[in-house]
């Protein structure tokens, strides 16, 4: 059983409930390693890998101290598409899904969800801010993907107005 985070250190940061749902949903489809696309503070990161999942994080700038990286987490910076080729090859083997948290924009969420297909690595993509009344471009790309006949689309309302986005290929 997957194990739940319950702690909030920062208005940044995803809420606990958002990293459990996507915990959970990963668990139900076999998934064994998450890509996170936006690390910031790493705190999604710590929670994936508490429960169980292998981790790969990476941001277009370095955000954490090397001293507070934590072992067992791969890290990595640069845009996504330029590092889509090394996520495959440390993804490789492993179920895997995609959780894009970067910057918000229609094209930051189109430019990371093609990163996430050239790793091979869009069976199941999970986006943050998918409701979030200031973050429009999220939800512009999701709606737009309901018209694509190769994914399950799905955004999910929650209590502080951030939503989570889900793709899922059929």
């Amino acid at each position: 059983m997957a194990k739940k985070n319950n702690s909030v250190k920062h208005v940044w940061q995803t809420n606990p409930a958002i990293i459990n749902a996507i915990i959970s949903i990963c668990e139900i489809n076999g998934i064994t390693c998450i890509w996170e696309i936006g690390t910031f503070q790493g705190e999604s990161s710590k929670a994936f890998k508490e429960a169980g999942l292998k981790v790969i994080t990476s941001d277009i700038e370095a955000h954490l101290k090397e001293a507070d990286r934590i072992e067992g987490i791969e890290y990595l910076i640069g845009n996504s598409p330029d590092i889509a080729a090394k996520v495959a090859e440390f993804a490789k083997g492993e179920k895997t899904a995609v959780f894009i948290d970067g910057d918000h924009s229609y094209e930051g969420c189109s430019i990371d969800f093609k990163a996430a297909e050239i790793a091979g690595l869009n069976g199941l993509v999970f986006f943050h801010d998918a409701y979030h009344d200031d973050l429009l471009g999220v939800n512009q790309f999701i709606n737009e993907q309901t018209k694509n006949p190769h994914y399950y689309t799905l955004i999910l309302p929650t209590l502080d107005n951030t939503g989570l986005g889900i793709l899922k290929r059929k």
